[in-house]
């Protein structure tokens, strides 16, 4: 009988746990955690916030040139 755990991993403040991944502890991380929550645990990830992307629409001028 298999029993679900729940598990807490705290990675590194400075970088998120995103792709593209700034070193291995993240990449290491997300494997980790990935693969613990497909063996049915419960896994909760205290890592840095992933920074906000820009509006796509800053990025747009409102009027067309020309």
């Amino acid at each position: 009988m298999t029993r679900s755990l729940r598990i807490a991993l705290i990675a590194s403040a400075r970088f998120p746990i995103r792709e593209p991944f700034a070193g291995g502890l993240e990449a290491h991380t997300w494997v980790l955690a990935t693969a613990l929550r497909s063996r049915g645990h419960r896994v909760a990830l205290f890592a840095a916030p992933a920074p906000t992307p820009p509006s796509a629409s800053a990025n747009c001028p409102s009027t067309p040139p020309g």
